[in-house]
């Protein structure tokens, strides 16, 4: 059994060997086709849409016997999973809603679907839904609890001023959230989110990576079936 693997991986020498006689004879086309495909793949992201970042930080004060501790009591969970129970409202469907109502996301999320000579929707018999508006919103909004107890809300949109203008209204939402379900934690803002000063292009990096890999993945394929080929036509 153990001579047979061996045998197996032994095997394996000649496609590696057929593989770099392959690179080696096409080498130039092969690094010619990794830098023409990165440069494609750098124009093309750098004219995708533009998205801008805004960011908000708020801690919690207040009594944790009478606010979220206690409610993590209720549930079964202790004082120590407060931060896990503030994070339940923060990132629930009634917060994301109460911040698509406050800026009225609805026109924006389905701008072709609003008509703004009307004032109403296009198809009023079957017309956007609150919920979905609100599951767009989580889509664009990520929600963190950093190492020293403070909250994170992080908005990526293609608007630089109605991405501050979310993060911001979601500590308001969230405080509403609070109140509603009699909560005794008060939200204090540590850094109120500033309107995005330039587009943030997080992926262009990534993507000139990727496509540079995958174009070496593809060079070395081909080169492998070109000398394979060559190969056996000197054989035969």
């Amino acid at each position: 059994m153990q001579e047979q693997e061996a045998d197996e991986e032994i095997n394996l020498i000649p496609y590696l060997k057929t593989a770099w006689n392959g690179v080696l004879r096409i080498k130039w086309f092969l690094i010619a086709l990794i830098i023409i495909s990165m440069v494609i793949t750098s124009v093309v992201s750098a004219r995708l849409t533009k998205y801008y970042r805004a960011e908000a930080v708020f801690v919690t004060t207040g009594s944790e016997a009478g606010g979220l501790g206690a409610l993590a009591g209720i549930f079964g969970g202790s004082a120590s999973s407060s931060s896990d129970n503030l994070m339940v409202f923060l990132t629930s469907r009634t917060t994301a809603e109460n911040v698509v109502s406050r800026l009225n996301l609805m026109k924006i999320f389905y701008r072709n679907a609003w008509d703004e000579t009307t004032g109403t929707w296009k198809n009023p018999n079957n017309p956007p839904q609150l919920a979905d508006a609100a599951m767009n919103l989580k889509g664009i909004t990520t929600f963190k609890k950093n190492k020293d107890g403070s909250y994170l809300i992080r908005v990526e949109w293609k608007d630089p001023v109605l991405v501050a203008d979310i993060a911001n209204h979601y500590v308001i939402a969230l405080t509403d959230s609070l109140n509603n379900n009699a909560v005794n934690t008060t939200i204090r803002v540590v850094d109120k989110a500033l309107p995005a000063a330039g587009p943030y292009t997080p992926d262009v990096d990534k993507n000139v990576k990727i496509a540079g890999v995958i174009s070496l993945l593809a060079g070395i394929f081909v080169a492998y079936v070109i000398e394979s080929r060559r190969e056996k036509k000197h054989s035969a």
